[in-house]
C-alpha cells in the first residue's frame, strides 16, 4: 500500500518542480532570479536612448538621448534620475498582449532591452511616466 502512495508525492513534487522552473522561465514566480538577471548599466557604458514606441501603430514620440542628435530629439539628461540602475530584466508579456507601448532602452554598447507593450517592472513603469510628463509639457503651449 505504501508504494502507491509514494509513487504519488513523487509525481506531485515532479509537478511543482517543473512548474516553477515553468513560471520562471517565463519571468514569474520564485525563480525568475535564475532565469533573468538585472541589467547593470555601467557596464554598458550607460544610457544612450530611451525610446516609447506605440504597439502595434501609432505615432512615434520624439526619443529621449544622451547626445540630443536631432530638432525632434529630448535630453535624457530630464528623465536621467527615473533610470533605474541595473535594469530590471523584461516581463514576460503572455499570449494575449497586443497593444499598449514599448519602452526601449539603448545602451552605449548598442544593447536594446524591450519593456512592455502590456506590462512592465514598476520602476520602469515609474520612467515611462516621467517620459509622458516631458513629452506633455514639451507639447503643451
Amino acid at each position: 500500500m505504501a508504494r502507491p502512495r509514494v509513487r504519488w508525492v513523487v509525481v506531485g513534487v515532479s509537478f511543482v518542480v517543473a512548474a516553477a522552473i515553468g513560471l520562471g522561465v517565463i519571468g514569474v514566480g520564485p525563480l525568475t532570479g535564475v532565469f533573468h538577471r538585472p541589467i547593470p548599466i555601467a557596464s554598458h557604458g550607460g544610457v544612450e536612448r530611451l525610446q516609447l514606441e506605440p504597439v502595434p501603430e501609432g505615432e512615434v514620440p520624439p526619443a529621449f538621448e544622451r547626445s540630443p542628435a536631432a530638432e525632434a530629439s529630448i535630453s535624457l539628461a530630464l528623465v536621467a534620475s527615473y533610470i533605474p540602475d541595473p535594469l530590471p530584466a523584461p516581463l514576460f508579456q503572455g499570449p494575449t498582449c497586443e497593444f499598449g507601448g514599448n519602452l526601449i532602452v539603448t545602451l552605449a554598447d548598442g544593447t536594446t532591452v524591450t519593456y512592455g507593450p502590456c506590462k512592465r517592472p514598476a520602476s520602469v513603469e515609474r520612467l515611462r511616466g516621467a517620459m509622458l510628463r516631458v513629452l506633455h509639457q514639451a507639447v503643451s503651449p
